[in-house]
């Protein structure tokens, strides 16, 4: 049984360092064609208040191999397909602070080297209203719970947010500067804030979806153990193998949703 759990434990820690990628990776290609699609017909967001999970910009991070779609959102479940826009910031471009939260290890990880950026560095967004380029000025490290990186300011500057550790209790935090003149920003956005919905916390409501997927995972290796014992090893191989590793693939993903959003 402790060998089992072990098993099971192990497999976790590969399916968040490797195998989560997997899926976000095919979400960017979609959302990679979709984006490029909308900015062509003029069909990108441009302000207000975006449906969570829409593409609204790509970041472009040449020094540290960055190339990702940012959906509007920074919950745990939105940051699974990419880098988050904070809603309650404006856009990339535009006055004020444009904040965005990614993973660090999860889901490819896409901010885990910004830790690396060093000042003068440049970063580039495309949005609707055009590209733009920020220089890196800064980069800190603050408390897990800390707001003041989400902010409004009175200057036009990116905030890239992440884990700052393995247990999660700090942020990284890259602050660049806009170069040149933002673009105008449309009225409407968001008020308020949620720890949740900052990227700051997990997803909530996994536990029935845990429990169940726990379950699946129980009987197909109650299954596996029968089979073995009733079939030639090869055939409950085959039988029993593609069951167990899609219930685990779906136990995994669900016991994802609770780890910290930016992890």
């Amino acid at each position: 049984m402790a060998l089992s759990a072990a098993g099971v434990l192990v497999g976790f820690l590969v399916f968040v360092s490797f195998l989560s990628g997997l899926a976000q990776q095919r979400t960017q290609a979609s959302l990679q064609a979709k984006f490029a699609t909308e900015v062509k017909n003029a069909e990108a967001p441009l302000g207000g208040v975006i449906p969570p999970g829409t593409p609204v910009a790509r970041l472009d991070i040449p020094s540290i191999g960055v190339h990702q779609i940012v959906v509007e959102g920074a919950t745990a479940d939105r940051l699974r397909s990419g880098p988050g826009h904070v809603p309650t910031s404006p856009l990339p471009g535009q006055t004020g602070n444009a904040v965005i939260v990614g993973h660090s290890l999860a889901y490819s990880g896409p901010f885990h080297d910004i830790s690396s950026l060093r000042k003068g560095q440049r970063v580039l967004v495309l949005t609707q209203q055009g590209t733009f380029t920020y220089t890196v000025t800064t980069d800190r490290t603050v408390k897990a719970t800390a707001t003041g990186p989400l902010a409004a300011t009175p200057d036009n500057r990116l905030t890239l947010v992440t884990s700052g550790d393995l247990l999660d209790s700090t942020r990284t935090v890259v602050v660049a500067t806009l170069d040149g003149k933002p673009s105008a920003a449309p009225s409407g956005r968001p008020a308020t804030l949620t720890g949740v919905e900052a990227g700051l916390a997990g997803g909530g409501g996994a536990g029935p979806a845990i429990l169940i997927w726990l379950e699946v995972v129980l009987l197909a290796a109650v299954g596996a153990f029968f089979a073995y014992r009733r079939l030639p090893r090869a055939s409950a191989w085959i039988i029993t193998t593609p069951v167990i590793l899609v219930a685990l693939w779906l136990f995994y993903s669900a016991v994802a949703r609770v780890l910290p959003a930016t992890f």
